[in-house]
């Protein structure tokens, strides 16, 4: 695909099942939509509606769900920066996330009388950004999100305490899995 052109009809088909069948095996794909990548201003975003694949395997009697979405968790990054014992100088907010947002989002449809074990929402929040994450079930919905929303500024050593429990707190939301039942 060039950067110049958009992508032509059958690449835009084999890009459409090739995400889908990313996220789930067997899966079609329909109604891909893609941000300009040329657009410096527009936000990066991809949607597609995914139909037929295998989002679950059979476990005698209920399904388990893989969360296809990415998890935030950073337990090692926790571990290195515990292992480095009290902090002396500042810490830079643009290096522990960016000022950036980043979050992902997977909305299925159940079939009727199917019924999620979910794990519980949460929430983090500190001078150094805040992570959200959701896990609900509307009906048939199933909605799961998760969001970090990094910060600027230079922070004193003192805050160290801090980056660390938000960051245990995000690394503490690590679900992969959902129990589905029917």
């Amino acid at each position: 695909m060039s950067g110049s052109t958009k992508p032509d009809s059958a690449t835009r088909a084999r890009t459409t099942l090739a995400i889908a069948n990313s996220i789930f095996e067997g899966s079609a794909g329909d109604s891909l939509q893609l941000f300009d990548g040329r657009d410096l201003s527009a936000e990066p975003k991809v949607s597609l509606l995914i139909r037929h694949g295998k989002a679950a395997s059979d476990a005698g009697g209920t399904e388990i769900l893989t969360i296809p979405i990415k998890s935030f968790a950073v337990p090692s990054y926790v571990s290195a920066l515990e292992a480095r014992g009290p902090r002396k100088l500042p810490i830079d907010a643009r290096k522990v996330w960016g000022p950036r947002t980043e979050s992902e989002d997977l909305t299925l449809t159940l079939p009727v009388g199917w019924k999620a074990k979910l794990p519980a929402s949460d929430t983090a929040m500190s001078v150094f950004g805040s992570y959200v994450s959701e896990y609900t079930q509307k009906g048939q919905v199933l909605y799961i999100a998760r969001r970090v929303t990094g910060a600027e500024g230079v922070q004193p050593a003192s805050k160290n305490d801090e980056l660390l429990a938000w960051l245990k707190k995000m690394s503490a939301d690590d679900a992969k899995y959902v129990i589905l039942e029917h």
